[in-house]
């Protein structure tokens, strides 16, 4: 019988540091696959503030559409977890100019006086809410 360490000892001694960095890598790649799924899945939770919003306008406030103000409301909300303070005040800033424009839109016209017209208000908020979203819509990687 000889004394010379047998091939499986040398394969042994090969293969545990290959499978412990096969492991390592599967674990990285499992990280990076987590963390892009996590910013995937806060851009689309963050479109749906803008969507809600956009939504709201085209369809002009209309109280008729409640499931349109529900979800423009359930984004509103989740606005705090999902942005910062800005895209909140945005939000509610839209909220006003839209609800602004639907009661002049909905006040009976006065004899002699010029309906003022508040949708470009409006517009402008939901412009201004557009920008200030924009830079949380990223999916860098």
């Amino acid at each position: 019988m000889s004394t010379d360490p047998h091939w499986t000892a040398y394969a042994a001694a090969l293969l545990t540091p290959v499978v412990a960095a096969l492991g390592i890598y599967i674990a990285w790649r499992q990280a990076q696959i987590a963390r892009n799924k996590l910013k995937l899945d806060l851009f689309v939770k963050r479109l749906e503030l803008w969507e809600s919003a956009y939504e709201l306008f085209r369809r002009g406030g209309d109280e008729g559409a409640d499931e349109v103000w529900v979800k423009f409301h359930s984004a509103r909300y989740a606005a705090a977890w999902l942005t910062g303070p800005e895209v909140e005040r945005a939000m509610d800033a839209f909220l006003e100019a839209i609800r602004a424009a639907r009661t002049q839109q909905q006040a009976p016209k006065e004899a002699g006086k010029p309906r003022t017209n508040e949708w470009p208000r409006a517009k402008e908020a939901l412009e201004r809410l557009r920008a200030t979203l924009t830079p949380y819509m990223t999916l860098e990687h």
